[in-house]
């Protein structure tokens, strides 16, 4: 495929991918009442979507190698076990309530372990975000002091 057509395949599958992860917030309150299958699904897949775009820049070879590059495997490997763990446990037989707290945690997993793995790709990503969240957690903490 040519360099163009790559482009058009990545931002396509990408786009297509988010589309679905935003419209499985229409779901999220069936996830709330105890129906977890809708949101879990088309949110997990949004995510799956969205990261095999990118094999239609590096293609399926190179991007396995990016993600099990020494600086993102520690991350695709949590991405990759939060999702499998997610899916299981929407179909496993369990406490609603007990079910609802390990999707809601898992799905902010995943979506933290996606965030970590495409700011890899950012030169300075994780340095400019790590840097972000110290402010901000040193600002959060001087306000709890003054309060005190």
């Amino acid at each position: 495929m040519s360099y163009t057509t790559r482009l058009y395949g990545f931002v396509g599958c990408f786009a297509f991918g988010w589309l679905i992860t935003m419209m499985s917030f229409s779901r999220f309150i069936l996830l709330l009442e105890g129906k977890p299958v809708p949101f879990v699904l088309m949110y997990t897949l949004g995510n799956i979507i969205s990261l095999c775009a990118s094999m239609f820049l590096a293609g399926p070879k190179r991007q396995w190698k990016n993600m099990t590059d020494e600086k993102r495997l520690i991350v695709t490997i949590v991405y990759v076990l939060s999702i499998i763990a997610t899916l299981l446990v929407c179909f496993l037989n369990m406490p609603n309530g007990l079910r609802i707290a390990l999707l809601i945690t898992l799905l902010i997993i995943q979506f933290c372990a996606l965030i970590w793995y495409t700011l890899s790709y950012i030169p300075y990503g994780r340095t400019m975000a790590r840097t972000c969240l110290k402010k901000n957690c040193m600002c959060c903490c001087e306000m709890v002091e003054e309060g005190a």
